[in-house]
């Protein structure tokens, strides 16, 4: 017999069978996979054949009680979905459900942060659900979530709630207070039995400020940072140590080890960059030593400043616990870096462009030796010479200020700048004078004597022209800057009516001497005989005055002859001076109330000073002094 399971409203064939020679007593059964099959609601059978051998002419008992009998039975029936209406719920205490428990962590206590939950409804109805968050140990509700009407087959709802202040503990659940939907109560729906409601929970932004913990090794930080070493207006370029400590000291109050490994990126020491592995101990201080030794630092890889920038590849990792820890936000890691013990071989950069003062004063030259003349002596070839030999490559000018008083009229140096002599290669040296004379500045004025005061001072200026000088500079460990200070006055001067007064005598009583009855002074003769190399005009006058301060005789008395000076300013040849002051009868008698001699001494070079004169060491002058008198006498 074959027979089929079918949909009586089409007739459509569902599931098929067959039986073959079952015997007259006997039964038989057949067995068909119900799976992706779909049952309606209108299900019958259809005889498709039946066929039998019959008796094959034998009579046989026929009772008209037989039946044939076909029963149904299924087994390990799982439907997959239906399609009928759905009933409208309303649920409230439906229940908790454990998440698990985490044996990594005992607790955690939050300080900002958010925990969300995300509901996706796949059932074919529209759900509301209240569900709090709660502590498996005491039940207690940590947070509460509340979802409406989330769209049926497949809606998402996300709801966040804020962990700010909560402590979540190792063991939490989802309590799920109240289900409501208003199902399809009049019209069937496809009921898929595989349809699920899914929970996710997601966070964002935490930070935990307290937490008992066991830590997994984690890599807390892989960053390049950029250190500058720069200083305003300094370029470095390059550092090259010869010897260098960086000294590091770590105070660690984490309750774990952490590890940093240090990279300087674009170092060089032994042909490799500076890589050093620090574990900072838990709950200790850490010191130590990374040795700079031998090792040059690039400063200029940086793309956006190419000067004074250190990139520094920074590793931090927490290494794991064997056992759960306790996690503050107060606990800190705080660090400490200084450097000893340096040395450099050189640095190469722009140093800046600075100026920095020499320190100023001035000297008195207000003495009264010097004051008791009239009229100037000037050097007519006077320098400053410095002479420099320097190793550091560092263009430096010199701005150096001199000015000379007289009479309350400064008289400046009035000087350019000027370089000091400079290396461009870094292990040469440079050599050369710095000269201040007549050429460039105006020196004859400032030693023009005598002077009331002479000041000093002016300025260094680094790198004064980087137009012209460009911005390379450099210093090595052994550079330095040495100069020898030569100040030559040499004797070439010119002077015109120098004066030197000074009072021989001011208590005079010539009458109680000349005045006498045996004799009477006719007149008296000094006769002077000079010799001299100098290159000098002189001549004193000798000035006789009364109590009262009048001029009662005035004397004239040549004592130098100036030599003729060859091109050099030079007297080759010496002059002979014969001078002599004749003082006459006339003369004594009008000297006899004389109480003061004032003697007048100018001086001056030769042509009354028109043409600049050199004194030589070897210049001589002889003065020899004769007297002449006649007297007349009277004997008694």
């Amino acid at each position: 017999m074959a027979l089929d399971l079918v949909n009586t409203t089409n007739d459509s064939t569902i599931l098929s069978y067959s039986f073959t020679n079952v015997s007259s007593g006997d039964s038989a059964s057949q067995s068909q996979s119900m799976t992706g099959v779909t049952l309606p609601n209108t299900l019958g059978f259809k005889v498709v054949s039946v066929s039998s051998p019959g008796s094959n002419n034998q009579p046989i008992s026929v009772d008209m009680q037989d039946t044939l009998s076909i029963s149904v039975n299924g087994s390990n029936l799982v439907a997959s979905s239906f399609v009928a209406t759905f009933p409208a719920i309303n649920e409230t205490n439906v229940g908790t459900y454990s998440a698990g428990s985490f044996s990594t962590f005992s607790s955690a206590s939050f300080s900002s942060g958010t925990l969300s939950l995300a509901m996706q409804n796949d059932w074919p109805v529209p759900l509301s659900m209240g569900i709090d968050v709660v502590d498996m140990t005491n039940s207690n509700t940590l947070l509460t979530y509340s979802f409406n009407n989330v769209a049926a087959n497949g809606g998402v709802d996300t709801q966040t709630a804020s962990l700010v202040g909560v402590t979540l503990p190792n063991s939490i659940g989802l309590k799920i207070n109240s289900v409501v939907s208003p199902g399809s109560p009049s019209t069937p729906i496809n009921i898929d039995l595989n349809d699920a409601i899914t929970f996710t929970v997601g966070s964002s932004n935490l930070k935990v400020y307290n937490a008992v913990v066991q830590l997994d090794t984690t890599v807390l930080a892989q960053q390049n940072e950029m250190v500058d070493l720069g200083i305003a207006g300094v370029e470095l370029e390059e550092i090259s140590f010869q010897t260098c400590d960086l000294n590091y000291e770590f105070e660690s109050t984490l309750k774990a080890d952490v590890e940093v490994v240090l990279t300087m990126l674009s170092t060089d020491k032994n042909g490799s960059p500076i890589d050093t592995t620090i574990l900072i101990a838990a709950d200790q201080t850490t010191t130590g030593t990374i040795s700079l030794a031998n090792t040059i630092l690039d400063l200029t890889t940086d793309t956006i400043k190419s000067h004074s920038r250190l990139p520094i590849a920074l590793s931090t990792t927490v290494l794991g616990t064997s056992s759960q820890i306790t996690v503050d936000s107060g606990q800190y890691i705080s660090a400490v870096f200084d450097m000893d013990n340096i040395d450099f071989n050189y640095i190469e950069g722009f140093f800046g462009d600075t100026s920095v003062a020499i320190p100023s004063s001035t000297i008195d030259l207000n003495l009264d030796m010097l004051n008791q003349f009239e009229g100037e002596i000037t050097f007519e070839d006077p320098s400053i010479a410095i002479g420099v030999t320097n190793s550091v490559g560092l263009p430096i000018a010199l701005d150096l200020d001199f000015t000379s008083y007289r009479d309350g009229t400064g008289y400046d140096l009035n000087a350019s700048p000027q370089m000091f002599p400079y290396p461009t290669t870094i292990g040469d040296s440079a050599t050369g004078t710095i000269t201040y004379d007549n050429t460039n500045s105006s020196i004859s004025s400032v030693f023009t004597f005598p002077s009331d005061s002479l000041s000093y001072g002016g300025s260094v200026s680094i790198n004064p022209d980087t137009l012209t000088y460009g911005k390379y500079n450099f210093i090595t460990s052994d550079s330095k800057i040495s100069g020898d200070l030569l100040l030559e006055l040499p004797f070439e001067f010119t002077t015109s009516g120098l004066t030197l007064g000074m009072g021989l005598d001011s208590n005079l009583n010539l009458a109680s001497s000349l005045q006498q009855e045996e004799f009477e002074m006719e007149f008296a003769k000094l006769k002077v005989y000079t010799e001299s190399t100098l290159p000098l005009d002189a001549y004193v006058d000798l000035k006789f005055y009364d109590a009262n301060g009048n001029l009662l005789l005035l004397k004239p008395l040549p004592l130098l002859d100036s030599g003729i000076p060859n091109s050099d300013g030079i007297v080759m040849s010496p002059k002979i001076t014969m001078t002599e002051l004749e003082l006459t009868k006339t003369d004594f008698e009008a000297i006899m109330d004389a109480k003061v001699l004032y003697a007048e001494a100018t001086m001056s070079t030769y042509n009354q000073g028109a043409v600049p004169v050199k004194l030589r060491t070897d210049a001589y002058i002889t003065i020899d002094l004769s007297m002449e008198a006649q007297i007349s006498y009277e004997l008694l």
